[in-house]
């Protein structure tokens, strides 16, 4: 007997998807919830499908279908069994639902439906431009400055582009990912495709004077969008993971010293990433409690106040966690005065 299986997936902040490879027929029902309670037009949609050994060849084509009507596809491979079929493929997509709406889909085999016009992306030795139809987004080759021009229904939505990445050390000194890179910077497509594209940005910055800071930018740019997705990451290239069972074995008031004493870790004051806002407008910062403000006509600077267990308590000034109160003491008798954040 074969198990016909369908897959949940929600639409919110992110994706979820979860199941288990099994012997499925086609077609496989699929199913598209929205939790946030907003209505949807057009969302994107990314999630992954698994497949059990010999249900599905590499050169199988996917299609996938709402109500009976074809919605565009674009697929990709994601790992193979050992006999060679697939075993799980990434598919993108896009989804309309009403506030809390609950959306079918079948995918089965077939060619899938093309979208009147997908993403373009043009590339020089200076830049690199990726198209969604109301939204151009060019990228610099020759430097990290997060955007050089962002133009939507055909206005410019940035300011004369600024290095994207400043960090500022306990000596005052500041250094940015435009003029103190200190390797190669590379950027690169790592996905191409009709519905979804990605790019990614990866290079190294002199933080301090002795240490180098790696960073990693991942843009995902989605058809007849007018906004990108851009994912980013800071990499310590020579320091030592601190684990949950250092800090248990670590007395509360040394924690901070010991940590800073690690081979490889790098202490700074400041770590912004900066956006060049042309003309004031309104931002929303997601999570478990979303900020909302205005921007003005200054560029916005995003950097990350607290994190784990202590978020926002130091900022706010308003301690209640007995670790954090023994860190923040030795730091005010220990740390240098510019270390702020």
């Amino acid at each position: 007997m074969k198990m016909k299986q369908a897959f949940r997936m929600l639409l919110g902040a992110g994706l979820a998807a979860c199941a288990q490879a099994a012997d499925l027929d086609f077609p496989i029902p699929l199913t598209v919830r929205e939790p946030a309670g907003l209505a949807r037009s057009d969302e994107p949609v990314t999630t992954g499908v698994p497949f059990a050994p010999g249900r599905l060849q590499p050169g199988d084509s996917l299609s996938l279908r709402a109500g009976g009507a074809a919605v565009p596809l674009q697929t990709r491979t994601l790992a193979l069994w050992p006999d060679g079929s697939v075993k799980w493929v990434l598919l993108d997509f896009q989804a309309s639902l009403a506030p809390k709406g609950v959306l079918d889909l079948e995918l089965d085999k077939g060619k899938a439906a093309r979208l009147p016009r997908g993403i373009r992306v043009k590339e020089s030795s200076r830049t690199l431009t990726v198209d969604t139809g109301p939204l151009q987004v060019t990228l610099n080759r020759r430097g990290f400055d997060l955007f050089s021009s962002v133009r939507i229904d055909g206005k410019e939505a940035l300011a004369k582009p600024a290095a994207a990445l400043e960090i500022t050390a306990l000596d005052g000194k500041k250094r940015d990912s435009m003029k103190d890179l200190a390797k190669d910077f590379e950027l690169k497509v790592m996905e191409e495709g009709p519905v979804r594209t990605v790019v990614r940005a990866i290079g190294e910055i002199q933080a301090t004077k002795e240490h180098r800071l790696g960073f990693t930018c991942w843009y995902h740019f989605y058809a007849g969008r007018k906004f990108v997705r851009a994912f980013f990451t800071m990499r310590n290239l020579a320091g030592q993971t601190i684990t949950h069972t250092d800090q248990k074995n670590t007395p509360d008031a040394s924690f901070q010293k010991w940590l800073s004493g690690k081979p490889g870790n790098v202490t700074v004051s400041a770590v912004d990433l900066i956006v060049p806002t042309k003309r004031a407008g309104s931002f929303v910062i997601g999570g478990d409690r979303p900020h909302a403000g205005e921007p003005g006509t200054a560029p916005a600077k995003l950097y990350q106040d607290s994190s784990a267990s202590w978020p926002w308590q130091a900022g706010d000034g308003k301690v209640f966690d007995l670790r954090l109160r023994a860190n923040i003491e030795w730091m005010k008798q220990n740390a240098p005065d510019g270390r702020t954040r």
